[in-house]
């Protein structure tokens, strides 16, 4: 404690100055320069700039898959050399704001900040991608493209909203349809992704570091899936070539019983047929077990006894949702 009474930190003033502040296109250059000098004396300081954008952000973003940082971009910050600093970026983000120079201050000189400077940049074009994918569900959460899936199965639908300039991350939502109807609206990560998350889920899936939020199983059938991005303050609107995936029919397994251990001839009997999938499972009530109708038979003489209604069910137990189904007749 007594040391720190010690301590004496000269005051600094930090400069900035822009090669260009007004009709900077997305993605183009400009060159942050200027100065760090001792508010009074000689001395040179040393140590880092960051430059403080108001609104919006620069430099690089984290990839949501693997922790590092990802895309093009200049760093938001530069290094000293003689007490000046000069740096080119071409990733500002578009819009009216005011850009600041902070110098971190080092052993000697204490943290200063420049008088902000107003720029303006003019929004940047996107692109959007979908890839739909399958997952292994494990710890690794491996990815693999598909086009098509089981009903039943998770799918897990990607669509990737790009700069055209490489400069940039667009923030906002991505509308997905399914044959052209919304389906779900989802809040881009910050990496520019936004996910269509369709079916249920097993209760410790890996997907769950990932932002989304969950929709309805995607009927039997082929489905064409669109993707329209909303545009922020930097990035316009824009919307995805649609892509065509099949969700497969399920095969399930069936079982008849009866309500009667003893038959009478010409006697009414309930008979009734339970049909189960083990991939019908899941954490949340998003999927439905089987619909239409059933045939009873008797298979002895082909003597078809009647049709029934069958009817989806489903239970819950712990944590977990069964989707199943059932038809009931009387003879």
């Amino acid at each position: 404690r007594s040391q720190w009474k010690n301590v004496v930190f000269n005051s600094s003033n930090t400069s900035l100055n822009l090669s260009q502040t007004t009709g900077i296109p997305q993605g183009g250059s400009v060159t942050l320069s200027g100065l760090v000098a001792p508010s009074s004396g000689s001395g040179t300081p040393t140590g880092d700039v960051a430059f403080i954008l108001s609104k919006g952000a620069m430099g690089q973003v984290v990839d949501v898959y693997s922790g590092n940082w990802s895309g093009s971009g200049t760093g938001a910050f530069t290094t000293l050399s003689g007490g000046a600093y000069s740096a080119t970026v071409s990733n500002l983000p578009g819009g009216t704001y005011t850009i600041t120079a902070r110098y971190a201050g080092d052993a000697t000189y204490a943290s200063s900040l420049s008088a902000p400077i107003t720029v303006t940049v003019a929004p940047g074009n996107s692109t959007v991608t979908i890839t739909p994918e399958w997952f292994n569900d494990t710890v690794t959460c491996g990815f693999y493209y598909v086009s098509s899936y089981n009903y039943g199965q998770f799918a897990w639908i990607p669509a990737a909203v790009t700069s055209n300039s490489g400069s940039g991350v667009p923030t906002g939502t991505v509308t997905f349809t399914v044959d052209g109807t919304p389906y779900a609206t989802e809040i881009l990560d910050p990496q520019g992704n936004g996910y269509l998350a369709a079916g249920t889920m097993s209760t410790s899936s890996c997907l769950y570091g990932y932002m989304f939020a969950q929709s309805p199983t995607l009927i039997g059938g082929t489905h064409v899936i669109g993707a329209t991005y909303s545009g922020d303050s930097t990035f316009s609107p824009a919307t995805a070539d649609p892509v065509t995936i099949t969700i497969n029919r399920l095969t399930i397994g069936g079982t008849v019983s009866t309500g009667e251990t003893f038959i009478t001839s010409g006697a009414s009997v309930p008979l009734t047929a339970a049909y189960t999938s083990a991939s019908l499972t899941g954490i949340s009530t998003q999927s439905s077990g089987p619909t239409g109708f059933v045939t009873f038979t008797d298979t002895t003489t082909s003597t078809v006894l009647g049709t029934a209604t069958v009817n989806p069910t489903v239970s819950f137990s712990g944590d977990t949702y069964t989707f199943a189904a059932n038809a009931a007749l009387t003879t």
